[in-house]
């Protein structure tokens, strides 16, 4: 019944039970101290603990080392190590200590940034007869590892071997991690290939080495994915984004999209970020009709391009000279659900103008509008200049007028592509001061 009131989250509930119907009628044991003491320290309320505890020692029930280490688990995850460790000093009147006790300790120093201190700790487990375990071990050497102390945790990893302790695939897997971050990738795929038991965590550090390491190494990941694929490994989506990454930043863009295209065939979902990488990848090597493709697939499986993304493709397409391709991408994620922004506008914009196409960058910059956002001095500049070069005079000064209305500040761009004399210019910059002042905005901001 206890059980019951504490795996619902009502401990205050059981210990009333047991106050009112439990205590005096029955033999109350450490077992039923113990489940109400768990239930107290899962709710962070230690005081309470450490009361029922004198309760329990008052009524006769000496605890037991299960109720300490709850005790000392509960403030370990917590975060309260120091009051953890004042306890665990005070247990030796009631109980010895196990592996257990020892290991959860171990496991919050190191966590808490000091695995000397854990180190200790198991030294003087040792002392007293009790033997660390591989949870003791990996504890230990995650601690070292987290701050790249190679030599520790090889040590480590040789007591342990003297002590009869087997490492375990967690084990060897930090290990192989912290030869990768000291870019011994050379030991670690030698560990790899040693190892009889692998997983996906496994690979993980060695996939990050070789993405970082100097020179290019992509073949090797790519021989590594194969490896994982061959002995029963699936590789996630991490590895997949990894060797993309690579190949793309090699532009070795057709193995790219193969290895894109097994991702499916391996049983790993391929994701919206796999697809991205590949869609900026073609768009920017210019091979805008593969990158389409490409964002089709995306869409078929039911993503859309974040603003971000869509702003990267739209930029390479117009700078590929492909605008008709650029408008339309920027049309249709419009309808899919993409939101631009004034980047997107911005880019489409200044494209139209260079290629001399000014009646499409105004019919744009109305849209800008249309969608709240605010037109800068560049924006307007860029398509009073395309009008400019068209002759385009009257529809040029327009664009101007919608300027100086909107309350944005002409610069000396504007003023010098229009001719427009000192004093005109000043005249227009008041104009634009006296716009924000009944906009409620501040004039200097837009300058």
């Amino acid at each position: 019944m206890l059980q019951i009131f504490v795996d619902s989250k009502r401990h205050r509930h059981g210990y009333e039970f047991y106050r009112h119907r439990l205590l005096g009628s029955y033999a109350v044991n450490e077992v039923s101290y113990g489940i109400l003491m768990q239930g107290f320290c899962k709710a962070g309320e230690f005081q309470q603990a450490l009361e029922l505890l004198d309760e329990m020692k008052s009524n006769g029930v000496r605890p037991n080392v299960v109720i300490h280490t709850t005790i000392i688990r509960g403030l370990c995850t917590a975060g309260k190590v120091s009051q953890a460790l004042l306890h665990f000093r005070r247990i030796g009147e009631d109980c010895a200590p196990n592996v257990y006790t020892y290991s959860i300790l171990v496991d919050a120093l190191c966590k808490s940034g000091q695995p000397h201190e854990a180190y200790g700790l198991v030294t003087e487990m040792v002392k007293k007869g009790c033997s660390p375990n591989v949870v003791t071990y990996n504890a230990l050497i995650d601690g070292f590892r987290k701050l790249e102390r190679l030599d520790e945790v090889l040590m480590l990893l040789k007591e342990m071997s003297q002590r009869g302790c087997r490492a375990d695939v967690i084990t060897y897997t930090m290990i192989l991690d912290i030869f990768c971050k000291n870019n011994s990738i050379d030991e670690a795929y030698r560990l790899l290939n040693a190892l009889e038991k692998r997983n996906v965590v496994t690979y993980n550090s060695l996939f990050t080495a070789l993405s970082t390491a100097e020179g290019d190494r992509t073949t090797e990941a790519l021989s590594l994915l194969e490896k994982m694929i061959q002995e029963g490994t699936r590789p996630n989506q991490v590895n997949y984004r990894t060797v993309l990454l690579m190949l793309c930043k090699n532009s070795r863009l057709d193995e790219a999209y193969q290895v894109l295209l097994s991702m499916y065939s391996q049983g790993c979902k391929t994701d919206d970020v796999s697809y991205k990488i590949l869609v900026v990848a073609f768009a920017s090597a210019g091979r805008t009709y593969d990158s389409l493709e490409l964002l089709g697939r995306m869409l078929g499986s039911g993503y859309i391009l974040d603003t971000k993304t869509m702003n990267v493709v739209i930029h390479k397409f117009c700078k590929a000279g492909d605008l008709h391709e650029a408008h339309q991408l920027f049309k249709s994620m419009c309808q899919r659900g993409s939101i631009p922004s004034n980047v997107t506008y911005n880019t489409l914009i200044g494209a139209f103008c260079k290629a001399q196409q000014p009646d499409t960058a105004v019919k744009l910059l109305h849209q800008m509008i249309q969608a709240d956002f605010k037109p800068n001095v560049i924006t307007y500049n860029s398509i009073i200049k395309s009008f400019c070069r068209e002759q385009r005079e009257e529809e040029a000064r327009g664009i101007f007028q919608m300027m100086v209305d909107s309350g944005c500040f002409p610069d000396r761009v504007s003023y010098t592509t229009l001719k427009i004399s000192k004093n005109d210019a000043a005249i227009y910059d008041q104009k634009v001061h006296d716009t924000c002042l009944r906009k409620h905005v501040d004039p200097q901001g837009d300058k």
